[in-house]
Formats: structure tokens, sequence, C-alpha cells
């Protein structure tokens, strides 16, 4: 990766929010954020220019909450609608998105490789 890449992460499972800082600490060239919250994410989305970041990585269902993954990714398309998102599920339905939705990818949980999975997205 050449050029500083920007990653938000929106999980309520505190440990996938460990993994995740981890491995951003493994590359110098990605600056990220992160919540446990999708209310929040979007708030704070909200304030920056749309494409601000590079790729979002969002829980699709988070306990207790109505309002997640793919609702999130509604907000975020009509935002900026080249928006790069891995959703992650851990559900064992599929997920159905809409056909103009060509960069966006559901991974099932466990995500063996989600590293390298987020540096190609990255690329």
């Amino acid at each position: 990766m050449s050029s500083m890449k920007r990653c938000l992460f929106i999980d309520d499972d505190e440990s996938l929010i460990s993994i995740y800082r981890e491995a951003c600490k493994l590359y110098d060239d990605v600056e990220s954020q992160f919540f446990s919250d999708a209310s929040l994410a979007e708030v704070h989305l909200k304030s920056l220019a749309p494409g601000y970041y590079d790729l979002i990585v969002v829980d699709n269902s988070m306990r207790g909450k109505i309002y997640a993954g793919e609702s999130f990714c509604h907000f975020a398309k009509n935002i900026s609608p080249a928006q790069k998102i891995l959703m992650i599920t851990g559900d064992s339905f599929r997920v159905a998105l809409p056909r103009d939705w060509d960069n966006v990818r559901v991974l099932q949980k466990p995500v063996a490789n989600l590293i390298e999975v987020i540096q190609s997205y990255l690329e």
C-alpha cells in the first residue's frame, strides 16, 4: 500500500475490535477509527467528507441493536455510493444486497483470513 489508508470498524464485540486494532498496528499506512455502536459511527461519518474512509468494516448483527450492519450500509452508500464496505456476519442466512452495491462484500464468521481480505480491499 503506497499512501495512507483510512478504515472505519464497527462491531459490538470488543474482542473483535481488539483484533482489528492489533491488525491495523501491523501497517504504518493505515489510520483507523473504531466504534462499538453503529449509531455513534453514523454521527461520526456524517461529520466527514464523502469517501473519507477507504474501507468500512461493519458487523451485520449487533446484540440488542435494531440498527446494525445492513442499515449502516444503506446510510454509508447514500453519503458515498462508491464506498467500499466489508459486512461481517455470523448469521446463517444469506444477506441479500442491492445489485448496485458491487463494492460491498459479505464475509461469514469466523473469518480466518480477515487481515488478508482487508489488505486486498485497501490495495
